[in-house]
C-alpha cells in the first residue's frame, strides 16, 4: 500500500500531481491549459525540469490555489524546481517592491542585505564549528 506523504515532504511537481490528481485532470489537459508540452510538463511533475515563473498565476487558477500557496509553500526536496520558485518568488518581491517609494524602497533592501549577510556568517560559524 502506498503512504500518502506528509505536505511538507513534496516536492513542486509531487504537489502538483496531487492537486492535478485530484481535481481529475490528465497531465496532457494541464499541459494543454498552461500551453507547455506534455513532455516538459511531466518532467515538471517529476522534478527534472523547472517550472515556469511566468505561468505561476496560470497554474493556481486552474489547481485552485492560491498563488501564495505556491510561492510560500517550503517544498523541502531538494530539486531544480525549487531553483524556478526562488526565482519566482524574487520576481513577485520586485514587483511588490517597485509599488513602494524609493525611500521605502532602499530601507527594505538594506534590511534584506542585513540578514543575508548574516545568513551567510551563520552558515559558515555552522559549517566551520562541524567540521
Amino acid at each position: 500500500m502506498k503512504r500518502k506523504k506528509n505536505k511538507s515532504d513534496q516536492s513542486l511537481g509531487e504537489f502538483i500531481k496531487e492537486r492535478r490528481e485530484a481535481l481529475k485532470m490528465s497531465q496532457k489537459e494541464l499541459a494543454m491549459i498552461l500551453k507547455i508540452s506534455c513532455c516538459y510538463f511531466s518532467r515538471i511533475e517529476t522534478g527534472q525540469r523547472v517550472f515556469p515563473c511566468e505561468k505561476v498565476s496560470k497554474l493556481a487558477t486552474v489547481l485552485k490555489v492560491s498563488e501564495d500557496e505556491i510561492l510560500t509553500r517550503n517544498f523541502t526536496k531538494a530539486s531544480i524546481v525549487s531553483e524556478g520558485i526562488v526565482t519566482c518568488r524574487l520576481h513577485r518581491f520586485f514587483g511588490l517592491l517597485k509599488q513602494l517609494s524609493l525611500q521605502d524602497q532602499r530601507q527594505i533592501l538594506e534590511q534584506a542585505i542585513s540578514i543575508a549577510r548574516f545568513a551567510v556568517t551563520h552558515t559558515r560559524n555552522n559549517r566551520a564549528g562541524s567540521r
